[in-house]
């Protein structure tokens, strides 16, 4: 065995059971909300049909279609940080290998796929790698003129901080000495192979622009005192 491969089995037995749930929720947290941005945005019929994340962590689905693409890069955010975390190269491919199954299951490919959906594309997969710096200026931007949030609001992201380590800990524990290949997660639907075959090509079509273009809604969401409170639980992660 060579040491490309040696490398690899010490990566499986070092990885962690915990480390591949965490990841993989973080993932599907984004994509339910980029679902429902996708469904509401009614650019593809029958969309619904294909989604595959449901009730996963969004209080409900009764807000606009820009609320839900605010709310994806929100979730990209928190698993940029999270990525940047995670060195594991298997853990890595891993993941990357559920968003390209996602996207192919989706049925989304260069021809049409539009404009604003092909950047949250670009920035999840940027997000897999822990490089989150077009979001992170994007959100600074898009959170310059914003007020201050309020105490009952910061006590709230308080509360939902020590929720989420006391739940993250308690998983920690049942997971404990797991390794990653010994926890099955049922996979996202569709082949990966033929998903990143699609995104490269969308890659190819608006990485051009995408420097240059500017993520959020230009319009009032319901989503801004939110989007503070989770930028300053992201700031957490780091």
């Amino acid at each position: 065995m060579g040491r490309h491969g040696t490398d690899q089995v010490q990566d499986v037995i070092y990885s962690t059971a915990h480390e591949k749930q965490l990841v993989h929720d973080s993932l599907s947290l984004t994509l339910e909300s980029l679902e429902v941005f996708i469904e509401k945005s009614n650019w593809y019929p029958n969309f619904r049909n294909r989604r595959q994340i449901h009730n996963k962590g969004l209080p409900n689905e009764n807000g606009v279609a820009w609320d839900y693409k605010d709310a994806t890069l929100t979730q990209s955010l928190i698993l940029t940080g999270m990525m940047g975390k995670t060195p594991s190269p298997i853990v890595r491919d891993y993941i990357h290998k559920e968003f390209y199954s996602w996207i192919d299951h989706a049925i989304i490919n260069v021809t049409n796929c539009p404009r604003d959906l092909a950047h949250l594309l670009i920035d999840i997969d940027k997000a897999l790698v822990g490089d989150g710096q077009k979001i992170i200026k994007d959100t600074d931007i898009f959170l310059r003129d914003k007020p201050e949030p309020k105490p009952e609001s910061m006590i709230s992201l308080f509360s939902s901080i020590q929720k989420f380590d006391h739940t993250n800990k308690k998983r920690s524990k049942l997971l404990e000495n797991k390794k990653f290949d010994e926890l099955d997660i049922p996979g996202f639907k569709g082949d990966w192979e033929k998903g990143k075959e699609k995104l490269e090509a969308i890659k190819a079509m608006y990485y051009p622009e995408y420097n240059n273009y500017y993520s959020y809604s230009q319009q009032e969401t319901q989503y801004g005192e939110s989007m503070e409170i989770e930028y300053q639980g992201y700031q957490s992660l780091k």
